[in-house]
């Protein structure tokens, strides 16, 4: 069961007017008790990243654009850092309030925590 739904994709849409043009690789992880979302964005700095919480659907994104400052001629270049914005729906099982993020070595990592599960075993009489 996919508990956390396929994303919003905002990097395919209206691709040329778009300022979404890249799309960082995210992995999902489920164990019982938390979801980790790891988010590969090298050349980020955290403070260039937002995560926001609204109506279930948890958002990554940045603003941050690459400009050429130390005048540079690059001869090949294959990650540049780009605007991006990265969308999930959150099942009803996570609790919002716990959601915890990190960034370490170009991975954001996002811990989402499920709410406890009870079963109550019923004894047949």
């Amino acid at each position: 069961m996919i508990m956390i739904s396929k994303p919003v994709d905002y990097s395919t849409r209206n691709y040329r007017e778009n300022k979404y043009q890249f799309r960082p690789n995210v992995n999902v992880l489920e164990s019982d008790t938390t979801f980790e979302l790891q988010v590969f964005l090298p050349g980020w700095d955290k403070s260039d990243v937002n995560v926001t919480i609204e109506k279930g659907v948890l958002t990554i994104e940045s603003n941050k654009e690459w400009t050429n400052e130390d005048k540079h001629l690059w001869k090949h270049r294959e990650f540049i850092p780009k605007a991006f914005k990265r969308s999930f729906l959150l099942p009803d099982n996570v609790i919002e309030e716990q959601i915890t993020a990190s960034a370490n070595n170009g991975i954001l990592t996002i811990t989402l925590n499920k709410r406890p599960v009870f079963r109550k075993e019923v004894v047949v009489q």
